[in-house]
């Protein structure tokens, strides 16, 4: 399987996003048109006031993206046209309009973009209740032909901030990946498929396959451009990889063995004339120290989201430390191996007697050099920033945490099992790699007003020739697909959605509703445009 086309990064969208990213569009009230017109040029001064007029045209739903051709979309509007006529009446219409648009790459503002054509007036209605013949909408169709065409013709390019592409780049540095290629191509009326290229051009549209599997946005990146992205960003980010650690274990499961191997210590030592009886608590290991990655490793994709990591160079400095409050008594048992029952003196005499006296059982220090031909890593999302955003987790690396033991009352098991805590903390400590930008930017304000973020469940896997993602995007201001107060209702017996003002929706059990923000998201489910108030928008 290509994963990518031959592309660095190829990147897909179903429709339904880019209906997403147009209701964006909407609710910002970025979309506006308004200004004055002249019936005549050529009248006497007196009568001018009389044969212009102002206008303004305001959206009154999102505009609905319809897929058609290789590069080609269609758009369609509602609005509601004012127009002020002889400076002191207000005439109402809805209309619906058309335009035809080309999608396209722009290196310049590294966006997608939406290059206007020629709008078509699809349907105008009065909304004023006053007599307008039907010889006066023929005009005032032309006329508004005219004024959207204008409008059109100077506001040529829609900038679609709302996709995933308005901006790749990778988190940890400030600076975009250079994009040297962008080919867009819409596949099979669905979606949209767009190839970029960062360090030399490839690729090929033509082996460009459908794979979102119903998701929102797919996104895969080869293995070379995974390579030579952390290529890229190896001197922004490697002081981000000299990390600290600082870490402590509660180890008083080993204190009633410390004791007793102290106690046992001290008899061997003196013969058995010193006799101990030792307690520990509170006994706390403690290690901390800084680690750092001294060179770019190299990597191999493998299946179900594995990893290796190739030639990993890593120092490690760790300071150990074992601390416990120490409670003992000290007894002289002048008899020693004598048994007690066969001396005629006293026998043991209390020296002394010492209570949760803190002590230290070890405080050092070693500097482990670590260079491997290869460890294992597992591929993860990075969940902090939420972005799209695929790191690379280390989790085994086959060395070992070896400090010498003397002076310690620990068994060798016991002190196995404490090395073994350290290595698990210092391997986790790690710094992840960052192996592929960020797409979803939920740090970058759209319109001012809205950010994105994954949607449920992504789905992250990997080949041996890179890596995938497919997700849903959502809208963090808008939470979910369904709404409260939405602007558009669905009655669930009949299966039709209506826009929220259609008298229809009146007649619909409350039991029945349900809302949503997006129309597209309706009618992507299955329900059908009321062909009242939605009538000629359809999901082919």
């Amino acid at each position: 399987m290509d994963l990518t086309a031959g592309y660095d990064i190829c990147v897909q969208i179903h429709e339904k996003m880019l209906n997403k990213a147009m209701a964006l569009y909407f609710y910002s009230g970025n979309f506006k048109i308004d200004g004055e017109y002249s019936i005549a040029e050529k009248i006497p001064a007196q009568f001018k006031p009389f044969s212009d007029f102002k206008y303004e045209i305001t959206l009154t739903k999102e505009p609905f993206v319809d897929f058609r051709g290789r590069d080609k979309l269609f758009l369609r509007f509602g609005s509601q046209i004012k127009l002020n006529i002889f400076n002191c009446v207000d005439v109402y219409f809805s209309m619906d309009f058309s335009v035809d648009a080309k999608i396209t790459f722009d290196f310049g503002s590294r966006k997608l973009q939406l290059s206007l054509g020629k709008a078509k007036i699809l349907n105008i209605v009065a909304q004023n209740r006053i007599g307008i013949s039907r010889s006066f909408l023929e005009k005032l169709n032309y006329i508004i032909d005219e004024v959207v065409n204008l409008y059109f013709k100077e506001h040529k390019i829609i900038d679609l901030h709302a996709l995933p592409l308005e901006d790749v780049k990778l988190p940890a540095i400030s600076n975009d990946l250079p994009i040297c290629q962008g080919d867009v191509l819409i596949f099979d009326n669905q979606s949209l498929f767009v190839g970029l290229n960062f360090f030399q051009k490839g690729g090929s549209l033509q082996k460009a396959k459908n794979c979102l599997e119903g998701r929102d946005c797919y996104v895969a990146i080869s293995k070379e451009a995974a390579a030579k992205i952390l290529d890229y960003s190896w001197p922004f980010i490697q002081d981000s990889l000299k990390v600290d650690f600082d870490n402590k274990i509660d180890v008083s499961m080993a204190s009633a063995v410390a004791g007793k191997t102290t106690d046992l210590l001290t008899r061997v030592f003196t013969l058995g004339f010193i006799q101990t009886n030792t307690e520990y608590s509170s006994m706390e290991m403690s290690y901390n120290g800084d680690l750092s990655v001294n060179a770019i490793p190299g990597f191999n994709f493998k299946e179900n989201n594995e990893f290796e990591i190739l030639n990993l160079d890593i120092d490690i400095n760790v300071n150990l430390k074992i601390d416990a409050f120490q409670s003992q008594t000290v007894t002289l048992d002048k008899s020693s191996i004598v048994p007690d029952s066969l001396t005629k003196f006293e026998d043991d005499v209390l020296l002394s007697t010492t209570k949760d006296k803190p002590t230290s059982l070890l405080n050092t220090k070693k500097q482990f050099k670590v260079k491997l031909e290869r460890a294992d890593a597992v591929l993860e999302f990075d969940n902090e920033k939420g972005d799209g955003s695929i790191l690379v987790r280390i989790t085994d690396v086959d060395f070992k945490i070896e400090f010498d033991q003397k002076g310690t009352t620990f068994s060798n098991a016991t002190w196995e099992n404490l090395m073994a805590s350290i290595r698990k903390h210092i391997i986790n400590r790690i710094p992840k790699f960052t192996i592929s930008p960020s797409i979803v930017l939920s740090d970058v304000k759209i319109f001012d007003r809205y950010t994105l973020s994954l949607g449920n469940s992504p789905e992250l896997f990997s080949t041996e020739e890179g890596i995938a993602v497919r997700t849903d995007v959502n809208v963090n201001e808008i939470n979910g697909l369904e709404a409260d107060v939405p602007n558009y209702v669905v009655d669930t017996a009949s299966k039709a959605v209506h826009e929220f003002s259609c008298e229809d929706v009146y007649k619909i059990p409350r039991s029945k509703r349900k809302g949503f923000f997006v129309m597209y998201e309706a009618l992507a489910r299955g329900y059908k445009p009321c062909q009242k108030c939605l009538e000629g928008y359809n999901v082919q």
